[in-house]
């Protein structure tokens, strides 16, 4: 289950580190106005979750029911933490 947690909280991120390393032109962005880079941040952030449910359903095909568990509480969090930050105004 930590493996699971390790996992899903790392993904998010390491993925829009992806997105931004294979699309410079978002970098652009953030140079120009910050707070669209912080929304397109967020977006691209909730894009990164898919990556954790595609994760949580390999690991439930592959019978590893503690490492999706792990997953699948590091997303809730990750979901939590998007969804207070898109509703409070801060981006």
């Amino acid at each position: 289950m930590i493996a699971g947690w390790i996992f899903g909280a790392l993904l998010p991120p390491i993925s829009l580190q992806l997105i931004l390393y294979t699309h410079p032109e978002y970098q652009v962005i953030g140079m120009l106005h910050h707070e669209s880079m912080m929304r397109l941040n967020f977006q691209m952030l909730s894009l990164g979750m898919l990556a954790n449910g595609a994760l949580f359903f390999l690991a439930l095909r592959l019978d590893k029911e503690t490492l999706s568990r792990g997953v699948l509480h590091a997303s809730m969090l990750w979901l939590l933490g998007i969804i207070v930050v898109k509703f409070s105004g801060w981006v």
